[in-house]
């Protein structure tokens, strides 16, 4: 079943990728008024909107849009959460409650509430739907991450290394961190 999924993600990735090669023209163009509002035909898989504009050509680039916001906004969560559980984990006390109490503020509101939020506070684009998304996956990251440091702080091999006499973040980047990649 994963395999499916997997095919079919690839094949929305490589489709648009290849929109300006699989689209008949420019997602804005309207060449094809007198056929406003047809529906599907050989000429027009998805039909033409109201506008006269390929519905399929403005799929394809829409999923540009989409997907870039999706991968943005996921490269921003799971950066972000690495680095501050991992640094409240790592140092504790003061720090660590700073961002446990913050992480639990806005674990308690919606996401979509959280999202909402931020979009309120930018100016709106694509890149600011990008980072009101990417904040609101962000605590759920940071609780996890941090929940697997102090998990795997606590094993042989931490206590080893600390007796060694290395450092707080080298055990942190190097013993820890690794042991975490696949939940992160």
């Amino acid at each position: 079943m994963k395999w499916l999924g997997a095919g079919m993600l690839a094949v929305i990735v490589l489709a648009a990728v290849l929109a300006p090669v699989l689209g008949k023209h420019a997602p804005t163009e309207q060449p094809y008024r007198e056929f406003a509002l047809d529906g599907p035909s050989a000429q027009h898989w998805l039909g033409v909107d109201g506008a006269g504009r390929d519905v399929l050509t403005r799929m394809l680039y829409g999923a540009r849009v989409t997907l870039g916001i999706a991968l943005g906004a996921t490269l921003l969560a799971v950066a972000g959460g690495v680095v501050l559980g991992a640094a409240a984990a790592t140092w504790r006390g003061w720090f660590d409650a700073v961002v446990t109490h913050v992480v639990d503020f806005l674990l308690a509101f919606p996401s979509i509430l959280l999202g909402l939020v931020v979009l309120t506070v930018m100016k709106p684009s694509p890149v600011s739907v990008t980072i009101a998304v990417g904040i609101s996956n962000l605590p759920a990251i940071v609780r996890q991450v941090r929940a697997a440091f102090f998990a795997e702080s606590a094993k042989q091999y931490v206590l080893a290394a600390r007796a060694v006499g290395a450092g707080q973040w080298r055990v942190a980047v190097v013993e820890i961190l690794p042991n975490c990649g696949a939940l992160i």
